[in-house]
């Protein structure tokens, strides 16, 4: 309970059956949450016995962190859900035990767009309102499937909607006739939309009564934060788990709801106190996190949500909060990133410099914002880290495939094969191909496909006019693959076809960047596309029964049009190496010390009058006088739709927005206003700017003094160049002329004074003080796995781990997958294996039976399918099932003959650690204690390997002095290091070839001791030289070393990337190199 305050320790200690907390930023709700669960801990209330609940998966994964960093623990589960994961997990859980209610399948937000879609285009002619006349746009099709979410998160089923909207306009009446005949598919096809889940869990705990009471015995105590975000659903789900003996504590600050679009509620604190008896609140007043100025400012802002006076305080003075305003929207990009330059340059001599990862850029949207920002930090050379995964059809690659895509249905579009051929990756110079297309003869009635495919079929020309061979080569080239993948059109499927096409065009070009982050964000983006594909196909396979290339085209346009319209609004994950760039929704929960809250205008802050356009105001009231009286009627909590809130509380919630931006700052809020709109049309500075600082400390918009007034060329070159040409102009100039370092300081100073960039223009190498940090790629953990890949290959890791494009794995590849599955189940309950294997063999073949026949809960906590599914070939389960129970046996008798004098203390124990500066994960199959210490354990399934200590440490050790030597897998030294880090005291690290039986029945073993004072041991100079070599293989990882360097032949013949590979390119030096 260290760092506790007296209010915080009141709250986690109390004893009362509902706790609720409440405080503001940075006052430590989160925090508590952790040290609630270590007091139950240390009550004695197991960990499985808790429940947490927290907003999204990114805040669900940092809450673990922090609470797995205080306990130490292997075999109780730790319960972290989302409402949404939990919802599912219960719903896997019903079907396993009864398999007739059908295996629910979660379906992306994209489809269920896709479904609603189709059905709006099945249903126009039975529509019976205006809605008929724009069934087929796209705009309808997101709205009625937004509509459709809010109302299951308001517990409104179709019968109950149908029932309210027969007394209404026809327009609620066609919606409810929809919304029946969506949810009818939905559940014949057992698919679980973004916001089905917890609706139907809802319905299930109430209909199952047996089923709801399981759950109220299992879990004593349940956890929530951001209490305040949640909606009627979940709350409901609150309730029907949290029976009387059940102890509720539950944080959240009301004054942070910002999801109210998702249909989080008001009042739902009050709810919650009124249904549970002996309520205790605990108000957290502390602030840990904002300065004083901060922290007065932004009580400013919120002030003004309850009609109070805020503080007499001007804060144009402070360091902590400055107001910035720019021209336009560019220029605002380009003074972000020029300051965050500025700001890392010149800490660099200071005790404590600061690193772009201390910086963020908060926007109201990144679709909106995200372009100039990162064109600004690309000119300063800046690392940046955009969330957002919906602005992916914007890239050039992706428009590129979709424009073949369209090719291959309609050969005889000029404009689209223009495109096509100009992309770098066809291999056709721009100019030369214009300059053919501009000379090929007219041809009555032909396109340009047809021309320019005849020019291969005529005899070229020998004049000075005639095309190049090479480009000829390219041209051919290019329309044999044409020819090639328009055979298969017809018979193969349209995401098949997109692989291919991006496999051919785009690949090598990914594995050519240097920058590996730009080939890490290309691969996402085309991942992206095929998936969008993937979710077309389905739709229409299922709706339809069939899927042509056609299709795709003129789905892929709809696409395109959905996501420029969405925001990727939940909670980021941790903060990577790089400049945030994020929307305030998906700065919820973090921190920085640094922040940029852009685009502060009266246009996007606040965001006032969002609606239904698909409803009329007419309408909107109807529907709000009637959902309070239905849900009173149905005993189901009160809702609240976004959209049927006034403008007074739109306003509210907005300024609730601007709050949580101001207050992710933990030392420096700097807040930027353009006085010009994306239009070009002049726009006013955000009413919440006044709210935080006072009218007096707004910057006055005035024009800058520039070198018109004094000089004829400045006068041209501003009326011609925007400031970054400027810049770049004035650089080359000036370094050509002036070789006096005092000289360059006066016209630095000067230039400054202009509002132009002088260090730019002045120095000679303006950005080479970069921070001399060990190079490591932004926020990547290594493991004993990739190092191993990298060894075998550096090329394949980077197809495999960094562009994350899964390799093919043999037929039995899940077999080693399974056995470490269910021995992590067996040694959950089993610790000691007392001499007596037919004693616990039930208990093994019980754990495998359920991991094999049925669905499971993972070492996440989430609900996993059973695992027979993975294999699609009734003869490969088959097999697979024989090969997992000889081994199971074989290890279990092994096991209770040899081991009896050990205790399993471990089982998948995970560790995060680091080796020399650099971060590394490790997850250890078994950890032992016996009289020689710990015993580390690894399962190995294959049937080869070292097994004398000598050959385990020639692994990772020279014992040699080969000079050629090189090292192939670090596994056990790094479990060492782990478990170290764990607290363990190693005696010994020990392989276990279960795939392997020897003369007398038992599975093989290695052994590698751990001393200083036995031969063939591992020594603690040994381990040194190990670190050593580690560290060698990270920072080529790190430097971005992938060239194709593959340590023997054997490793090309079963490569999964072969086809994609230059491996083969690549000249082998000769004894004379």
């Amino acid at each position: 309970m260290i760092g506790l305050d007296s209010v915080q320790r009141q709250a986690v200690e109390s004893d009362a059956k509902t706790v609720i907390v409440s405080g503001g930023p940075g006052t430590g709700k989160t925090f508590l949450i952790a040290q609630r669960v270590l007091h139950l801990l240390n009550k004695g209330i197991p960990l499985s016995s808790m429940l947490l609940f927290t907003f999204s998966s990114a805040s669900a994964s940092r809450l673990r962190r922090r609470i797995e960093a205080e306990i130490r623990c292997s075999y109780d589960e730790l319960w972290i859900h989302t409402f949404q994961s939990f919802a599912h997990s219960i719903l896997a859980e019903f079907t396993s035990v009864r398999p007739s209610a059908g295996l629910p399948v979660s379906i992306s937000p994209f489809r269920e767009y896709l479904t609603i879609k189709e059905l709006l285009r099945r249903e126009q002619a039975g529509l019976r309102s205006k809605l008929k006349e724009v069934a087929l746009k796209d705009g309808l099709a997101r709205e009625t499937s937004d509509f459709f979410g809010l109302l299951r998160q308001n517990l409104i089923r179709a019968t109950d909607f149908t029932k309210i909207a027969r007394r209404l306009s026809p327009e609620l009446r066609d919606l409810a006739r929809l919304y029946s005949v969506h949810e009818a598919r939905m559940r014949g096809k057992h698919w679980i939309g973004p916001r089905d889940a917890i609706a139907r869990v809802n319905e299930l705990l109430g209909t199952e009564p047996n089923f709801l009471a399981e759950y109220q015995t299992k879990f004593s105590h349940i956890l929530i934060d951001e209490f305040q975000e949640t909606d009627p659903a979940q709350l409901r789900l609150i309730k029907l788990l949290a029976s009387d003996e059940v102890s509720l504590f539950i944080v959240g600050d009301e004054e942070q709801r910002i999801y109210r679009f998702r249909g989080s509620s008001v009042g739902q604190f009050s709810d919650i106190a009124d249904s549970r008896t002996g309520a205790v609140v605990f108000k957290l007043e502390t602030n840990h996190r904002l300065s004083p100025v901060l922290h007065e400012a932004a009580r400013n802002l919120i002030r003004h949500n309850y009609g109070e006076e805020p503080q007499a305080r001007l804060f144009q003075h402070d360091q902590e909060l400055r107001v910035l305003s720019s021209k336009d929207m560019v220029e605002q990009a380009y003074e972000v990133a020029r300051d965050i330059k500025c700001r890392v340059l010149d800490s660099l001599q200071t005790p404590c410099p600061v690193r772009y990862s201390d910086c963020a850029v908060i926007c109201r949207s990144t679709v909106e914002s995200g372009f100039a920002l990162e064109e600004a930090f690309s000119y300063y050379d800046i690392p940046y880290v955009l969330y957002n995964s919906t602005s992916f059809y914007k890239h050039p690659m992706v428009r590129f495939v979709a424009d073949f895509v369209r090719l291959l249905t309609n050969p005889e579009d000029d404009g689209v094969l223009w495109k096509v051929l100009g992309l770098p990756a066809v291999g056709l110079d721009a100019v030369k191909l214009r300059r053919l297309i501009s000379r090929l003869p007219a041809g009555e009635g032909k396109s340009l496909f047809e021309r320019l495919k005849g020019i291969g079929n005529e005899a070229k020309p020998a004049t000075a006019n005639a095309p190049d061979d090479e480009t000829m080569r390219a041209l051919d080239e290019f329309f044999r693959y044409l020819e090639h993948i328009q055979h298969a059109v017809d018979t193969a499927r349209p995401s098949a076809l997109m692989q291919a096409i991006m496999s051919r065009f785009f690949y090598p070009a990914i594995l050519s960047k240097e920058n590996v982050a730009e080939g890490v964000r290309d691969s996402g983006n085309l991942r992206s596309l095929h998936e969008v594909v993937a979710d077309i196909e389905a739709v229409l396979i299922n709706m339809r029964g069939k899927c042509a290339l056609a299709d795709i085209v003129e789905y892929m346009d709809h696409a395109f049009a959905h996501f420029s319209s969405q925001q990727e609004n939940d909670p980021a994950e941790e903060a990577l190496d790089g400049v945030s760039i994020m929307t305030v929704h998906q700065a919820k929960g973090m921190e920085f010390p640094f922040v940029y809250l852009v685009d502060m205008t009266d246009e996007c802050f606040p965001l006032l009058g969002r609606g239904l356009c698909l409803l009329d105001s007419r309408t909107l009231g109807d529907l709000a006088a009637h959902v309070p009286e239905h849900n009173v009627k149905g005993n189901a909590p009160t809702g609240h739709f976004h959209f049927l809130s006034n403008l007074e509380e739109q306003l509210k919630e907005e300024r609730q927005l601007a709050y949580v931006a101001v207050t992710r700052a933990s030392r420096q809020l700097t807040i930027c206003f353009p006085q010009e709109s994306r239009a070009s049309e002049p726009v006013q500075p955000s009413p919440f700017i006044e709210e935080l600082v006072g009218a007096d400390a707004l910057p006055v918009p005035q024009d800058r003094p520039d070198a018109r007034d004094s000089h004829r060329i400045g006068t041209l070159l501003a009326s011609s160049l925007n400031r970054q040409e400027i810049e770049s102009v004035l650089r080359s100039c000036i370094r050509s002329l002036a070789d006096d370092d005092e000289a360059l300081q006066r016209l630095s100073s000067f230039f400054e004074s202009l509002g132009l960039d002088g260090r730019f223009i002045c120095v000679a190498e303006p950005f080479a003080r970069e921070p001399q940090e060990p190079p490591r790629i932004a926020g990547h953990r290594y493991s004993a796995s990739q190092l191993s890949v990298y060894l075998a290959c550096p090329r394949r890791f980077f197809f495999e781990k960094i562009l994350k494009i899964a390799p093919e794995r043999p037929e039995d590849f899940g077999l080693g997958e399974l056995v470490h599955l269910v021995l992590e189940y067996f040694h959950r309950e089993v610790k000691e294996f007392g001499g007596d294997s037919d004693a616990l063999m039930p208990t093994l073949m019980n754990a495998f039976h359920l991991i094999w026949r049925t669905s499971h809960i993972g070492p996440d906590g989430h609900r996993i399918p059973a695992f027979s599914m993975k294999f699609a070939v009734a003869l490969q389960r088959a097999a697979v099932e024989r090969r997992a129970t000889e081994i199971l046996t074989r290890y279990l008798r092994t096991e209770a003959e040899q081991a009896k004098d050990r205790r399993i203390i471990g089982c998948e124990k995970k560790s995060d650690f680091s080796v020399r500066g650099y971060p590394f994960v490790a997850k250890m199959d078994r950890i032992d204690l016996s009289t020689a210490g710990h015993i580390i354990i690894d399962y190995k399934t294959s049937s080869s390997g070292p097994k004398t200590p000598r050959s385990i440490k020639k692994k990772f050790l020279n014992v040699d002095g080969d000079p050629k030597y090189e090292p192939e897998d670090f596994q056990l030294p790094l479990y060492l290091l782990a478990g170290r880090n764990e607290g363990y005291r190693p005696g010994g690290l020990s392989y276990y070839w279960l795939g392997q039986e020897d003369s007398s029945g038992s599975f093989k073993k290695s052994l590698l001791r751990v001393c200083d004072d036995e031969p063939d041991c591992l020594s603690a100079e040994e381990m040194n030289e190990v670190e050593t070599n580690i560290i060698a293989v990270v920072e080529q990882i790190a430097a971005g070393d992938f060239r194709a360097h593959p340590k023997s032949s054997f490793e090309c013949t079963w490569c999964s990337f072969g086809h994609v590979c230059d491996a083969e390119q690549q000249d082998e030096p000769t004894d004379d190199q």
